[in-house]
């Protein structure tokens, strides 16, 4: 009997042990799950900057060529010796 005894004790031990790997390594997949959507949501609001860093210098490069243009430049040629 004392070795029935033993076995059952090693199954628990065993079980013991197979769910708490269970549980740390769900507990590790779900911590790298909000680690990777933490990461996207920084990315795509550096992208967001970006892209508003970019539209914003092309409205200033278009401001400008309209200006040149309401100016009277470009419509003859003016050359100074």
């Amino acid at each position: 009997m004392g070795g029935e005894r033993r076995a059952a004790v090693s199954i628990a031990v065993r079980m013991e042990i197979s769910t708490d790997a269970a549980i740390s390594a769900l507990l590790n997949a779900k911590q790298g799950a909000v680690q990777s959507e933490i990461a996207f949501s920084v990315a795509a609001k550096a992208l967001d900057a970006q892209q508003a860093a970019g539209d914003a210098a092309v409205g200033l490069i278009e401001s400008a060529a309209r200006l040149g243009k309401a100016a009277g430049r470009g419509e003859r040629f003016d050359a100074v010796r």
